[in-house]
């Protein structure tokens, strides 16, 4: 059976796939510039920021995101990292970017402070959580890329960049 095609935001997509960071994060709302100065704070202004798109307690996504670090940083490298957590709380993958001028140290194995940070929250059971992962690390792959994100105007230039991740990747 041939996956249905939709139409959404101006683009054909299939049914169900995160393709690209902006098929999670809604719209330049979901992107705001990250004033905290440690990891903690990170996580903190993450969590309360992710709360409103997904009907969720802001302390609760708080405590699943350090949770999660506490396991393992997930800072991916390349001055990313990717914050996020699974409940049954969550009714579908739901994403926000924060973005740091002057770097948060997030335990990066290659040293790097963290710029660029994509939070997420998906549903235990579906979600297409690492599907959204993928598209995370493969969006965020090209240095020129992230810079071009971290020098943005505005949340709607950033998320401009972001609807158009794969067309600047094939260049």
């Amino acid at each position: 059976m041939r996956p249905r095609l939709r139409k959404r935001a101006g683009r054909r997509k299939v049914s169900g796939v995160l393709s690209r960071i902006s098929d999670f994060v809604h719209g330049p709302e979901g992107i705001f510039r990250l004033d905290a100065a440690d990891a903690a704070s990170a996580v903190r202004e993450l969590g309360f920021a992710l709360a409103p798109f997904c009907n969720v307690d802001g302390e609760r996504i708080v405590d699943l995101l350090a949770r999660r670090e506490h396991v393992a940083t997930t800072a991916v490298g390349g001055q990313v990292a990717i914050p996020h957590a699974r409940t049954a709380d969550a009714a579908e993958t739901v994403g926000i970017v924060g973005l740091s001028a002057r770097g948060v140290d997030f335990a990066a194995a290659d040293g790097l402070p963290v710029q660029v940070f994509v939070a997420l929250l998906s549903p235990i059971h579906g979600g297409r959580h690492l599907q959204a992962i993928a598209s995370i690390a493969r969006d965020l792959s090209d240095p020129t890329f992230r810079r071009r994100l971290l020098k943005a105007s505005s949340p709607d230039a950033a998320y401009q960049l972001l609807a158009g991740a794969a067309a600047f990747a094939r260049r």
